[in-house]
Parts: structure tokens; C-alpha cells; sequence
């Protein structure tokens, strides 16, 4: 009996592209899952405009099935900045400075998060 041509989906038809066991999920993994192009997806992770309706929610649908989360380390060298202060304090022991740290620490995420800038020449320094 013989049977016809075989015929290999690729990961983008069957829904089941899982990164390897330890690997974080790229911006080419997304890429490849979504059938589009690797500046396709940073348009739709980073919200520019330029992306087609349907194709920006087919890409954001494989971002949430893949769990996949922007690298801020990378993003920050590629941005030549730094999203981290730097404190310099005597006695991490001493209850009063621990305190201080976690309230700057604090403040820093809330900036962040906000938008507000955090540095010289900001409301915040």
C-alpha cells in the first residue's frame, strides 16, 4: 500500500512551538510562532502603530500563549541606558537605612511604572 507525499507542518499551523526546558521565549520565537517578521512583533510589544489590527492581535495572542517578557536588561543596552539607581549607605543593618532603601527602591517602581523620570533635573531627585 502506498501511501501519499508526507506533509510537515511547521510550529505555526499546529500551535505547539514550546521554547527549549530553561530558555526565555524571544522576540524570533514569537516571530516564527506568528508567521510574521521579527520588527513586526517589537512593533506590537512596544505599542507602535504601524502593525495591521488582525496581525497585531494574532502576534499579541501567541505572546500571551508563549508567556513571552521583554528582556529589560537587553532592552536597556540596546537603549544605552539604565532603568537602576545606586545607593551607597554605611549600615544596611541599621533599621533606619534598611528603611530608607526600601523607600527609595519603592518610589522607584512607582516612577517607573508611571513614566515619571527619576535623575537629575526630575521632580523626584
Amino acid at each position: 500500500m502506498e501511501c501519499g507525499p508526507v506533509i510537515t507542518l511547521p510550529t505555526i499551523m499546529t500551535g505547539t512551538f514550546m521554547p527549549g526546558v530553561g530558555r526565555r521565549v524571544t522576540l524570533r520565537d514569537v516571530a516564527l510562532e506568528a508567521g510574521v517578521s521579527i520588527k513586526t512583533v517589537s512593533r506590537v510589544v512596544n505599542g507602535e502603530p504601524a502593525v495591521n489590527q488582525a496581525t497585531a492581535v494574532r502576534v499579541a495572542g501567541v505572546v500571551e500563549r508563549l508567556g513571552y517578557r521583554p528582556n529589560e536588561l537587553a532592552r536597556d543596552l540596546k537603549g544605552q541606558r539604565s532603568r537602576t539607581i545606586g545607593l551607597v549607605i554605611s549600615d544596611i543593618s541599621n533599621p533606619f537605612m534598611a528603611s530608607c532603601a526600601q523607600d527609595a527602591e519603592s518610589d522607584h517602581e512607582r516612577s517607573a511604572r508611571s513614566g515619571r523620570r527619576w535623575g537629575p533635573g526630575s521632580p523626584a531627585a
